[in-house]
């Protein structure tokens, strides 16, 4: 048994990206592992998102309330990182909220300069953000 809780929820996130048949397995029971209180804590939240994947996300967000572990919202920061000139700040800051539907499935939503982005997938696959007025664009999310 692993002594962190923060260590086996990193674990199970990595067994997630491996292509074999006993995946399911070992992540079942590494998921089954974690406590509630590894549930609960912070979690640094990467991203990457744009037709090129042009802008880069990073947030640390906590459980909303001490009774969940299905909730996390937080500062998030998303900077420009692409070669092509844009309009606005290479940086803006903004407000993320996850709802974990699994260990691995997630619904996210992105407030930034007054949007209200939605994201609904799997951590580490690509989805596709959804923002009012702007066109759809792919989405990774990950935890680091």
């Amino acid at each position: 048994m692993v002594d962190s809780p923060s260590l086996s929820y990193d674990v199970a996130m990595r067994l997630l990206s491996l292509r074999s048949p006993s995946r399911t397995l070992a992540v079942t029971a590494v998921a089954a592992s974690l406590s509630t209180a590894a549930d609960a804590q912070s979690l640094q939240v990467n991203g990457k998102f744009g037709f090129l994947g042009e802008y880069e996300i990073s947030a640390t967000v906590a459980p909303e309330t001490a009774n969940t572990s299905r909730l996390f919202s937080g500062p998030m920061l998303v900077k420009h990182v692409g070669i092509c000139t844009h309009d606005g700040r290479d940086e803006k800051d903004g407000q993320l909220r996850l709802q974990m539907l699994s260990y691995a499935r997630v619904r996210a939503t992105l407030l930034l300069d007054g949007h209200e982005c939605t994201f609904s997938g799997r951590f580490s696959q690509f989805g596709l953000l959804t923002c009012p007025n702007e066109a759809t664009v792919p989405l990774r999310l990950w935890l680091k």
